[in-house]
Protein backbone atom coordinates (compact mmCIF):
# COMPACT_ATOMS: atom_id res chain seq x y z
CA UNK A 1 0.00 0.00 0.00
CA UNK A 2 2.73 2.57 -1.01
CA UNK A 3 0.40 3.96 -2.98
CA UNK A 4 -1.62 5.92 -0.72
CA UNK A 5 0.92 7.53 1.07
CA UNK A 6 1.93 8.85 -2.04
CA UNK A 7 -1.40 10.53 -3.15
CA UNK A 8 -1.48 13.37 -0.81
CA UNK A 9 -2.25 15.98 -3.24
CA UNK A 10 0.30 18.78 -5.26
CA UNK A 11 3.13 18.89 -4.26
CA UNK A 12 5.09 22.75 -4.01
CA UNK A 13 5.76 22.13 -7.90
CA UNK A 14 2.48 21.63 -8.68
CA UNK A 15 1.13 24.67 -6.59
CA UNK A 16 4.06 27.15 -7.96
CA UNK A 17 2.72 26.01 -11.06
CA UNK A 18 -0.98 26.42 -10.66
CA UNK A 19 -0.54 29.66 -8.84
CA UNK A 20 1.52 30.60 -12.06
CA UNK A 21 -1.33 29.93 -14.61
CA UNK A 22 -4.21 31.63 -12.37
CA UNK A 23 -2.14 34.45 -11.91
CA UNK A 24 -1.45 34.90 -15.91
CA UNK A 25 -5.22 34.29 -16.55
CA UNK A 26 -5.80 36.48 -14.25
CA UNK A 27 -3.31 38.98 -15.63
CA UNK A 28 -4.54 38.78 -18.79
CA UNK A 29 -8.29 39.26 -17.43
CA UNK A 30 -7.66 42.57 -16.39
CA UNK A 31 -6.11 43.60 -19.59
CA UNK A 32 -8.41 42.08 -22.15
CA UNK A 33 -11.95 42.67 -19.99
CA UNK A 34 -11.99 46.85 -20.70
CA UNK A 35 -11.61 46.48 -24.25
CA UNK A 36 -14.98 44.09 -24.45
CA UNK A 37 -17.08 46.14 -21.92
CA UNK A 38 -16.17 49.10 -23.90
CA UNK A 39 -16.69 47.32 -27.91
CA UNK A 40 -20.32 45.94 -25.68
CA UNK A 41 -20.95 49.34 -24.95
CA UNK A 42 -20.23 50.96 -28.27
CA UNK A 43 -22.22 47.70 -29.72
CA UNK A 44 -25.52 48.65 -27.70
CA UNK A 45 -25.46 52.43 -28.81
CA UNK A 46 -25.01 51.41 -32.14
CA UNK A 47 -28.14 49.07 -32.05
CA UNK A 48 -29.99 51.45 -29.56
CA UNK A 49 -29.96 54.07 -32.52
CA UNK A 50 -32.08 51.70 -34.87
CA UNK A 51 -34.56 51.41 -32.06
CA UNK A 52 -34.60 54.82 -29.90
CA UNK A 53 -38.02 56.50 -30.48
CA UNK A 54 -37.17 59.81 -29.11
CA UNK A 55 -34.77 60.89 -31.58
CA UNK A 56 -35.10 60.05 -35.49
CA UNK A 57 -31.72 59.84 -37.26
CA UNK A 58 -32.26 62.00 -40.64
CA UNK A 59 -28.57 60.89 -42.64
CA UNK A 60 -25.27 59.24 -41.93
CA UNK A 61 -24.08 62.64 -40.19
CA UNK A 62 -27.05 62.04 -37.52
CA UNK A 63 -25.95 58.35 -36.84
CA UNK A 64 -22.45 59.18 -36.74
CA UNK A 65 -23.07 62.19 -34.35
CA UNK A 66 -25.32 59.58 -31.87
CA UNK A 67 -22.47 57.13 -31.86
CA UNK A 68 -20.05 60.31 -30.94
CA UNK A 69 -22.51 60.98 -28.44
CA UNK A 70 -22.17 57.68 -26.72
CA UNK A 71 -18.83 57.46 -26.58
CA UNK A 72 -18.45 60.51 -24.40
CA UNK A 73 -21.75 59.21 -22.26
CA UNK A 74 -19.73 55.80 -21.58
CA UNK A 75 -15.97 57.23 -21.29
CA UNK A 76 -14.82 55.34 -23.84
CA UNK A 77 -11.73 56.54 -25.53
CA UNK A 78 -8.50 55.57 -27.25
CA UNK A 79 -10.83 55.02 -30.22
CA UNK A 80 -10.86 56.80 -33.94
CA UNK A 81 -14.30 56.29 -34.70
CA UNK A 82 -13.51 58.15 -38.03
CA UNK A 83 -10.85 54.95 -38.61
CA UNK A 84 -13.55 52.57 -37.22
CA UNK A 85 -16.60 53.50 -38.28
CA UNK A 86 -17.73 53.49 -42.16
CA UNK A 87 -21.36 55.23 -42.43
CA UNK A 88 -23.28 54.63 -46.12
CA UNK A 89 -26.53 55.67 -47.09
CA UNK A 90 -28.26 54.14 -49.62
CA UNK A 91 -32.04 54.62 -50.62
CA UNK A 92 -33.42 56.00 -46.67
CA UNK A 93 -31.26 52.76 -44.52
CA UNK A 94 -28.13 53.78 -43.00
CA UNK A 95 -25.71 50.85 -43.00
CA UNK A 96 -22.95 51.36 -40.40
CA UNK A 97 -19.98 48.92 -39.82
CA UNK A 98 -17.60 49.12 -36.83
CA UNK A 99 -13.99 47.53 -37.67
CA UNK A 100 -11.34 48.13 -34.77
CA UNK A 101 -8.58 46.13 -33.55
CA UNK A 102 -7.21 46.50 -29.98
CA UNK A 103 -3.11 45.72 -29.23
CA UNK A 104 -2.54 44.79 -25.41
CA UNK A 105 1.00 44.06 -24.51
CA UNK A 106 1.59 41.24 -22.14
CA UNK A 107 4.80 40.34 -22.14
CA UNK A 108 8.69 40.99 -23.74
CA UNK A 109 7.62 40.70 -27.13
CA UNK A 110 4.09 39.01 -26.88
CA UNK A 111 1.12 41.12 -27.51
CA UNK A 112 -2.20 40.62 -27.67
CA UNK A 113 -4.16 41.47 -30.72
CA UNK A 114 -8.42 41.57 -30.07
CA UNK A 115 -10.25 42.38 -33.39
CA UNK A 116 -13.83 43.99 -32.93
CA UNK A 117 -16.93 44.05 -35.71
CA UNK A 118 -19.81 44.90 -35.61
CA UNK A 119 -22.75 45.69 -38.54
CA UNK A 120 -26.04 47.56 -38.27
CA UNK A 121 -28.63 49.40 -40.25
CA UNK A 122 -30.65 52.11 -39.59
CA UNK A 123 -33.90 53.39 -41.01
CA UNK A 124 -34.44 57.06 -41.61
CA UNK A 125 -37.14 59.14 -42.10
Amino acid sequence: MNSVARQRGLSLIGWLFTLAVLAFAFSVGLKVVPHYMDFWSLKKVMDNAAASKDERLQGADDFVAHVQRGLTVNSISGLDLRKALVVEEQGGVINAHLNYEKREHLAGNIDLVLVFKHDTSVTTQ
